[in-house]
């Protein structure tokens, strides 16, 4: 069984960018990304660190 990688906000927004998505806001330190084709919002926390595996599950 393969594990998942640990990630920064960095490469996930890379990820999300590959995929479409703009960043649409940004509030203190969490950015808003948007796909409008695929009618899709993802909020990324933007720390120090990697993210934590649950939020990286739900893309």
């Amino acid at each position: 069984m393969t594990r998942n990688r640990r990630m920064n906000a960095d490469e996930v927004e890379r990820i999300l960018q590959r995929y479409g998505f703009e960043l649409i806001s940004q509030k203190g330190s969490h950015r808003k990304w948007r796909n409008i084709d695929r009618q899709l919002q993802v909020i990324v926390p933007y720390h120090k660190g990697h993210l934590r595996k649950p939020y990286l599950k739900k893309f």
